[in-house]
């Protein structure tokens, strides 16, 4: 007499999975639930961390008095652009390795590297160099997520479009020439 054949392991994991196993289910459960908690404080996390004020918290002796005095924070038609708005991607992947990068400005403000005005002065064209390679790289997609060529509609200044679809078709990109514009430029030739 020949043994019954044994069901193959499709076929087992199917029936282990639909047969009342308690610790699995409460094991699935707990999954779950930690996931979404996990999920939850994450997002949390990464919003918070984007507000003016948790960037402020550091740079309100440095940079903040500079942006509150730019056409950035006071305008005629009253929108206010945040640290988010200029310093970050919009696209989850891009914030997510845009916040791991800021780990080295929290911790050269940890080491007390930028941690007073004089100190922040002392490498503020370091620190705006690396802002400005990081914004070229990605085409100054956070100026671009606000201000579209297209739209530039100044009577005074009718040369805007033309000149911007000329330096963007030779591959140009805004921080080329908007460098300062929310925070004082540093000085490049001062280095040299």
């Amino acid at each position: 007499m020949t043994e019954p054949r044994k069901p193959n392991w499709l076929v087992r994991c199917w029936r282990f999975l639909w047969s009342p196993s308690w610790p699995f289910l409460v094991l699935i459960g707990a999954g779950l639930v930690v996931g979404v908690a996990g999920s939850g404080v994450f997002a949390v996390a990464m919003h918070f961390t984007s507000t003016n004020e948790f960037c402020s918290s550091c740079h309100m002796e440095n940079v903040v008095p500079e942006w509150k005095q730019s056409f950035h924070y006071v305008n005629p038609v009253g929108f206010t652009a945040g640290c988010g708005d200029c310093h970050e991607p919009r696209d989850p992947i891009g914030l997510v390795l845009r916040k791991l990068a800021a780990f080295n400005e929290v911790w050269n403000e940890f080491r007390g590297t930028i941690s007073t005005p004089e100190k922040f002065e002392a490498n503020r064209l370091r620190l705006a160099q690396a802002e400005w390679a990081r914004l070229r790289a990605d085409n100054s997609q956070e100026c671009r997520n606000c201000h579209q060529v297209q739209q530039m509609q100044d009577p005074a200044k009718s040369f805007l479009p033309t000149m911007h679809r000329t330096v963007i078709a030779n591959g140009q990109t805004c921080i080329d020439c908007h460098k300062g514009v929310a925070h004082k430029a540093p000085n490049e030739t001062a280095s040299r």
